[in-house]
């Protein structure tokens, strides 16, 4: 009968465990950092440290305090020690509950939800994991979730340092949990996308050069179709009449399309231009779908829409956000059997504004909607029912977040789509690249 090994070697078992450990992290080409319960101390990489030009941690907080680094790095570390601009919001404070039986009252880890047994909106105490889709309803847990980590400690994250030098960094966080669910900090993998960054801009660059240089004699060809339809240039007889139309339509229909890929590369470039202004959305959105009603009437698809009785007072770009629900409402249209409907609803928000346009159509198979907003990528069961670029949605993506919004998408397949967008009810646009 075997004997069970005894503490020595219990002991010589973690420390090369750990070692092993140690040496697989220090050769790892990507940045990581491990940040302790506390979000006081962290472990940095070889590979982090380079990335940040630095030694080690406390050289990093040296740096950051005389902004040798740039202080969008902040949310990646959360270190509240590092600048007063990322003090966050205290829950024992702002709420003023005295409750100082409180595991996170008084407390120098001010992410609350990151304790065991604190639950303020009611409910039985629960750990780290178990209460956070009730804690992210909080409103110190949204303060604070804004310095930048999402709070659930997992997700991506893409920042663009400026200083020491120009690095644009994705940050792919996930927390440390022990089995009895208790929150033990949090992993980041530093992933350095600078040369593809600099290589997509380029390549979208490259493209707007080409098709800005298209749009031109593309312009002046459908103008001289036209010219000559008009009979300017003498008489048309009606078999060349018939050739020149049809020649007019692909004239007017590459010139849509040179339109749809200078606005992808206007997004890629981050040369997106805004023009905002105060509206109410409310007609905004009666005006797109009474543009579309003939088209889903010929198709025998029920269009409604459903609206608050007050106005919905926007500040945005209302052509570009009419675009958007154009395309989407026309989609909903195009992947909808006959029979069927189709429900643009916009309503107010805690934070804004939400614009929804659900269908009962084909819906969109699991395996295609995280690619559904990708360039180019068309669906292989909705291309069955509409042709077109690929371009549509991206654009459409491009065009929200560039109010500052998000644009979602949920599905089931024969069942229908809901696409939603957001409208920040005070949009930070991003600004364009000189």
């Amino acid at each position: 009968m075997a004997q069970p090994p005894d503490t020595r070697q219990l002991v010589v078992a973690l420390e090369e465990e750990r070692r092993r450990l140690a040496s697989a992290i220090a050769c790892m080409s990507e940045g990581m950092l491990i940040l302790a319960r506390d979000y006081r101390s962290a472990t940095l990489n070889p590979a982090a440290c380079d990335m940040l030009g630095v030694q080690d941690l406390p050289e990093l907080a040296r740096k950051l305090r005389a902004h040798d680094i740039d202080p969008d790095i902040h949310p990646v570390f959360w270190l509240e020690s590092h600048d007063e601009r990322a003090k966050p919001v205290r829950c024992w404070l702002t709420r003023e509950c005295g409750r100082d039986d409180c595991p996170a009252y008084g407390s120098g880890l001010f992410p609350c939800w990151l304790y065991d047994g604190t639950l303020c909106h009611g409910g039985e105490p629960a750990p780290f994991p178990a209460k956070l889709d009730h804690c992210c309803e909080c409103s110190v847990y949204q303060a604070n979730a804004g310095l930048g980590d999402p709070g659930r400690c997992c997700g991506r994250r893409e920042i663009a340092l400026s200083q020491p030098t120009k690095r644009t960094l994705v940050t792919l966080s996930s927390p440390i949990v022990d089995p009895d669910g208790r929150f033990l900090g949090v992993v980041k993998i530093l992933h350095d996308v600078t040369a593809e960054r600099a290589l997509a801009q380029k390549r979208a660059e490259f493209a707007s050069f080409v098709t800005h240089e298209l749009r031109t004699p593309l312009g002046s060809l459908a103008g001289f179709l036209a010219l000559v339809l008009g009979g300017h240039a003498g008489e048309v007889p009606a078999p060349q009449r018939r050739h020149l139309q049809t020649a007019l339509g692909q004239a007017k229909r590459l010139e849509r399309l040179v339109d749809t890929l200078l606005d992808m590369a206007a997004i890629e470039a981050g040369r997106f231009r805004l023009h905002l202004r105060r509206f109410d959305l409310t007609p905004l959105v009666v005006e797109c779908v009474d543009l579309l009603r003939p088209q889903a009437e010929a198709k025998g698809v029920a269009l409604h829409i459903a609206l608050p009785a007050l106005s919905l007072i926007v500040a945005a770009d209302p052509d570009r956000i009419g675009q958007v629900l154009t395309n989407l409402v026309a989609n909903a249209i195009k992947y909808t059997h006959a029979g069927g409907s189709v429900e643009v609803a916009a309503r107010s928000a805690p934070d804004g504004f939400v614009v929804e346009v659900a269908d009962t159509g084909i819906g969109i198979p699991p395996d295609d909607i995280p690619h559904l907003f990708d360039r180019f990528y068309r669906s292989s069961t909705g291309s069955a029912f509409a042709k077109g670029s690929g371009l549509g949605l991206a654009i459409c993506k491009g065009i929200v977040e560039a109010h500052g919004g998000s644009l979602a998408v949920q599905s089931t397949p024969d069942k229908g789509s809901r696409f939603s967008f957001t409208i920040p009810r005070n949009p930070r646009p991003a600004q364009p690249n000189a």
